[in-house]
């Protein structure tokens, strides 16, 4: 799951307990803002990009349960339990989602 604040902090996990928070990690929302969140089977590890740019990376210390996403709805704002809270007021372009039934090698690229 990937957490956007407007204070410019953001965030990705994907378990509920084990998670990266980046305070500051966007200095402004006024102009487009390319954000990349990257999971890394294989390593365990999850990274965030804004413009191009590693803002902050995490090896997982937990094993990730593949069967929570496969299927799992896609939400831009609201989560399980408030389909009201947590809501997404932005522009989305270029949604891209790797790695959906790929031979294990092909990998998503800043």
């Amino acid at each position: 799951m990937a957490f956007v604040w407007n204070n410019g902090q953001v965030g990705f996990r994907l378990r509920g307990d084990e998670s990266m928070v980046l305070p500051g990690a966007v200095s402004s929302w006024t102009n487009w803002v390319d954000l990349r969140f990257k999971f890394i089977s294989a390593l365990k590890k999850i990274q965030i990009f804004v413009n191009g740019e590693e803002k902050g990376s995490k090896i997982l210390s937990k094993t990730v349960n593949s069967s929570y996403f496969i299927n799992a709805p896609l939400r831009f704002g609201g989560n399980h339990v408030d389909p009201l809270g947590q809501s997404l007021n932005a522009d989305i372009k270029n949604l891209y989602i790797s790695g959906i039934n790929q031979p294990i090698g092909q990998d998503w690229q800043v």
